[in-house]
């Protein structure tokens, strides 16, 4: 999950790219579909959330990378998006397992996972986990401490980024 502008290619039989730009979103999915990649690459364009409903979308300034729901900016406008529990996201994307995930929504992290991990089975929960940790401070839930109680181990950090495996 995340931003499919961000997503590389190792051989994965499905790939689930959730963005709530809807420009965004459709031009990833044409990315994806004149390389290749269209029959494993299904975009989801929508914000992830903790439940149903629509978000403001604040549209980044200087990228639509720095677009947020959490940090409002009017300097660029702002959309009103769909929201949906990551969970309804994986079941409609009807993901049996997953392998790898990488999250990073500007500070939402908390109010995504906690949700997600008190309402899906086990087995749905990733086997590897790629979360921005620089936004920590936003967090209403500590993801990461909960994620170490339940199995998973901090495996690497990059300047951004905690890489959790379990």
């Amino acid at each position: 999950m995340g931003f499919c502008r961000r997503w590389l290619y190792f051989g994965a039989g499905a790939v689930c790219a959730v963005e709530a730009n809807p420009d965004l979103a459709e031009r990833c999915q044409r990315h994806a579909e004149v390389n290749g990649f269209g029959a494993i690459i299904r975009v989801v364009p929508c914000a992830l959330g903790g439940a149903f409903g629509t978000a403001r979308l604040y549209l980044g300034s200087k990228d639509l990378g720095s677009s947020s729901i959490v940090k409002p900016s009017m300097d660029a406008g702002f959309l009103d998006v769909e929201m949906r529990p990551l969970l309804d996201v994986v079941q409609s994307c009807q993901v049996a397992a997953i392998d790898a995930m990488k999250i990073d929504v500007e500070g939402m992290e908390s109010q995504i996972l906690k949700p997600f991990f008190e309402s899906a089975a086990p087995s749905l929960y990733p086997k590897m986990m790629i979360i921005e940790d620089s936004s920590q401070a936003d967090w209403d839930w500590h993801v990461v401490d909960w994620m170490l109680a339940n199995g998973y181990q901090i495996k690497d950090r990059s300047r951004g980024n905690l890489i959790l495996t379990r």
